[in-house]
């Protein structure tokens, strides 16, 4: 798929973020691409989460609101990672933007501030089959961990470079495994000491684990370069007891913007491309600060041809929380436009809650001047739709370039002037009226070049996506199917129920009236229903703690409606249950359920709030029995809150791989060369493009390149949108000129007399085409008077050729140009494959002359 769109947990319809985009820029056969993923949400199928990582999305934060948790804080010897499961090519650049916090909570255990972060590139063919993390601790969950059992864990599978962001101190120290290290800081005095709030750079992994160079091959993850940060002027612990890497002092909730901030840019570039690369990494101190430089390298370690990106973290003794969002990886040197706000969530008309400020950067990372570059910034609700004045209102823009459109001062349309190698920055600040649809505000900025072309047009658009809480309660249900082709043995629904309002959902205990040994009560419950499809079968995989299922229904249709309630504690003697409460942002369990199918089929989840009436009785226990009737209370939910209270999700059938008619397409060396265009089997189907199997999809229907002799594949699959076909691989071979061979023939006649045949006195040759490749020649010959004006011999195709007699005296040449055949095609190599000139001198025989009579008449 070219862009990859994933919907939040809570919102039907809303695009929260852009997963991965791609194209190519063929006229300078340089591929580009953008990956975007901000963790606060629901993230897509190409990020893999593993180890001790976790989104702290409807968990520890609102919903929408969250963060990558790569370790959980206050528990030692933890480590997590994070990475995008799509290749990029090694030989070009690419660009690292993305925020981190790293804190400690008080009274939660933790020894000191540790271990820290790396990020990290590897070799593109390792992932959820065979990737394996590196080390706890000071490996930072990249480099080894080398200390006797169990701790005896080589670097990461694959990795190329891990730079790391050490809190503690021992991703820079020679320990552990791990070889080389920066220099001790002259207060701590001994080598072995640690280097606390370091930046690190680590190589790639190898396989020799000591530290030598043997056969040729470097010490795994050794040490390359590294700074240190802050005060150097007294002991490791004073050292790492300063803000830098981390946050310090403790604190009982994550660190405000205004105490810690951290955004970071890092920029690996390559100086001989495929030999050598420049790592450069830059940070901002707050959301408007000013990006300072922060680390400078150069590896000349020769990466694989295909890379991936991924975060990893690590505790030991030493722990802390280490958390990320807001990443954009894209390729430098052109036009990308990043966008952020100033708050996670927002509530409506409430005040200071209720105001927003917006940051577009418009980054020229080119080499040109840019003028005129038309600016767009768009406002709008879970759907889509451009929100109204009544709903949000803008209360200032920054640029004076920026300007309300007439049709909707929502909607911001200008020109930029950015100069070459520098960030245009525009300040957008608003306040929220009302609640828009799908409980999210959206904000949407592109920029446009006119005066350069830009064939990446996808890093050009940023948006943000806000979570709205909403007055009152507001219940919201999810429903996500893992993998939404359909698959044989079932597909795996994950249903979620959660709280999008202020105030608290109770549920779960009851009002009892007493009536000798029979008690009626009235109890607050949650019911889900879950509605399939007639045909499909329904399998439960987990339902949370504190469910039971009830009694099925139907519909119409023929549909199966599966309902589920929340459930009392047992009661004991006569013991009222406590209720139960669904705070403000926060996410119940996850219900997990198969469903199978034969073809494609939707599934309903709908949430409700109801009042159940009953009777207990007492039979030697008590025992609650439904007798009244469930009703959904209109009193829960204020009437504009009740539009997101059910969710659907769709199995599709996986389209089949598109049809060919060839593999393999042929062009000459310098050969104009058209897109490769491939139709669809379906209308409703579109056709993507690779160059590279699991990579991140072209942007653009590629267009062969054929500058260079050798073969280049690309692979081609077809999607609905949700499922996409295997990939079948087209084959793009640029051929060698053939060879000219050699001619022979040089002779002197007499005008009007017919020359011998001119021979070939070796054949010409088509090296490395395919079978059946035929020569076949075209000659050529210039007359003594027509200058360099060659004329082709009509009729003159064979290997020799026999001149006709001539009647012009003079110097006749003759050529032959070689063209190889196969299939049809002719060739359009160039050069052309011409040999090389003979030369037939034509004379009038009648007139005699001496030479030696210019020799007398000089004397």
């Amino acid at each position: 798929m070219n862009i990859f769109q994933y919907t939040n947990s809570f919102v039907k319809g809303a695009i929260l973020f852009l997963i991965s985009f791609f194209s190519i820029l063929f006229n300078t056969a340089q591929a580009q691409f953008t990956i975007t993923e901000n963790f606060k949400g629901q993230v897509g199928a190409d990020i893999i989460i593993g180890g001790d990582a976790a989104l702290t999305s409807g968990v520890g934060d609102p919903i929408g609101a969250g963060w990558l948790r790569l370790t959980p804080g206050g528990v030692a010897n933890q480590r997590g990672y994070a990475y995008i499961n799509r290749t990029f090519p090694s030989t070009l650049g690419v660009v690292i933007d993305f925020e981190y916090k790293l804190w400690r909570k008080v009274n939660n255990n933790e020894f000191t501030a540790g271990d820290g972060f790396s990020i990290f590139l590897f070799d593109g063919q390792y992932g959820p089959s065979n990737f394996k993390p590196g080390g706890y601790g000071g490996a930072l969950n990249y480099a080894p961990l080398v200390g006797g059992s169990p701790w005896d864990i080589p670097g990461l599978t694959g990795g190329y470079i891990g730079l790391g962001f050490d809190s503690f101190g021992n991703y820079g120290n020679e320990v552990e495994g791990r070889f080389g290290s920066i220099e001790p800081d002259e207060a701590n005095g001994s080598a072995s000491s640690y280097r606390p709030n370091s930046i690190i750079l680590r190589g790639p992994t190898t396989s020799n684990r000591t530290s030598e160079i043997i056969n040729g091959i470097q010490p795994t993850n050794r040490y390359l370069s590294g700074k240190k940060l802050g005060s150097r002027s007294s002991n490791a612990n004073t050292t790492r007891d300063q803000s830098e890497v981390h946050y310090f002092p403790l604190i009982q909730q994550r660190p405000t913007d205004k105490e810690f901030y951290r955004r970071v840019q890092i920029e690996i570039n390559p100086i001989v491309i495929g030999q050598s690369y420049r790592i450069t990494a830059r940070w901002a101190k707050s959301p408007t600060g000013p990006f300072e430089p922060l680390f400078e390298s150069v590896t000349n370690d020769i990466p694989p041809a295909l890379l991936k990106l991924g975060f990893g973290a690590a505790t030991g003794g030493a722990r802390q929380y280490h958390e990320i969002r807001n990443l954009v990886v894209t390729t430098p040197g052109n036009l990308r436009v990043t966008k952020m706000a100033n708050k996670d969530i927002l509530r409506a008309n409430n005040g200071a809650e209720s105001d927003i400020a917006y940051t577009i950067e418009v980054n020229n990372d080119t080499d040109a001047a840019l003028t005129n570059v038309v600016f767009k910034d768009r406002i709008t609700d879970g759907a889509g739709n451009l929100v109204t004045p009544e709903m949000f209102t803008i209360t200032s823009i920054s640029h004076p370039g920026i300007k309300p459109s007439p049709d909707n001062p929502n909607e911001l349309i200008g020109s930029l002037n950015i100069a070459a190698k520098s960030v245009e920055r525009i300040t957008v600040k608003g306040k929220l009226l009302k609640v828009p649809v799908g409980n999210i505000l959206v904000n949407t900025a592109t920029a446009l070049p006119t005066d350069i072309r830009d064939d990446d047009l996808e890093n050009n658009t940023s948006t943000v996506s806000t979570p709205v809480i909403a007055e009152g309660v507001d219940l919201i249900v999810s429903n996500k199917v893992t993998e939404a082709c359909l698959d044989p043995n079932g597909n795996i629904f994950n249903v979620t129920v959660a709280n999008m309002g202020s105030g608290e959902v109770q549920y779960g205990g009851m009002t009892v009236l007493r009536n000798r040994n029979t008690r009626t009560y009235t109890s607050n419950k949650l019911e889900l229903r879950y509605t399939v499809p007639a045909g499909v079968t329904f399998s439960e995989v987990s339902l949370p703690q504190g469910w039971d299922p009830r009694p099925n229904e139907s519909d119409n249709g023929g549909a199966t409606i599966y309902v589920y309630r929340t459930s009392f504690d047992k009661i004991n003697g006569g013991t009222i249950p406590d209720s139960k409460v669904l705070s403000s942002g926060v996410t119940l369990p996850p219900f997990t359920f198969r469903l199978k199918g034969e073809t494609s089929f939707n599934s309903v989840v709908e949430i409700k709030y109801i009042k159940e009436t009953g009777s207990i009785t007492h039979d030697g226990e008590w025992k609650a029995t439904v007798t009244g009737s469930t009703d959904k209370d209109p009193s829960l939910e204020p009437e504009e809150n009740r539009n997101n209270n059910s969710a659907s999700a769709s199995v599709l059938i996986t389209p089949p791989v598109p049809t060919l008619t060839q593999n393999t397409f042929y062009y000459c060396q310098g050969e104009e060369a058209m897109p490769l265009q491939i139709l669809p089997t379906n209308p409703n189907y579109k056709v993507v493009w690779y160059s590279s199997v699991g990579g991140v999809p072209l942007n653009n229907v590629p267009t062969p390149i054929t500058t260079r002799v050798g073969t280049t594949s690309y692979f081609v699959s077809q999607t609905n949108n949700s499922c996409e076909s295997a990939a079948v691989e087209i084959q793009i071979v640029v051929l060698p000129p053939p060879t000219a061979g050699t001619i022979s023939g040089d002779k002197e006649i007499c005008i009007g007399t017919a020359a011998s045949t001119i021979s070939s006195t070796e054949d010409a040759t088509a090296p490395n085409w395919p079978n059946k490749t035929t020569i076949t020649y075209r000659w050529e010959k210039l007359a003594p008077t027509a200058g360099s004006s060659w004329t082709t011999i009509q009729g003159a195709t064979a290997a020799n050729y026999t001149p006709a007699a001539e009647t012009t005296v003079g110097v006749w040449k003759y050529r032959r140009v070689a063209i190889p055949v196969f299939a049809g095609k002719e060739s359009a190599c160039r050069p052309e494959a011409i040999s090389k000139e003979v030369s037939i001198t034509v004379k009038n025989c009648l007139i005699i002359s001496n030479p030696m009579l210019r020799s007398k008449a000089k004397k």
